[in-house]
């Protein structure tokens, strides 16, 4: 289906949160199942997960998604 649309600008999404309540363990276990679901949406072409280099950022962890 895609094959047969037109071609779109490319896209970036950022998303910048705070994680309450879970350990460093499950905050990557998080991450991980995110990109996994996030690449899995038609047009996303890629999915990439990070933290905040400074110690105590309100928001630590990201998500940059590319379609």
């Amino acid at each position: 289906m895609l094959d047969a649309s037109e071609s779109w600008a490319p896209i970036e999404h950022l998303i910048i949160c705070d994680v309450k309540g879970i350990d460093e363990q499950g905050v990557q276990v998080m991450m991980a199942e995110d990109r996994r679901m996030l690449a899995a949406i038609p047009g996303v072409r890629a999915v990439i997960t990070g933290e905040a280099v400074k110690a105590g950022s309100a928001y630590p962890y990201t998500w940059l998604v590319n379609a």
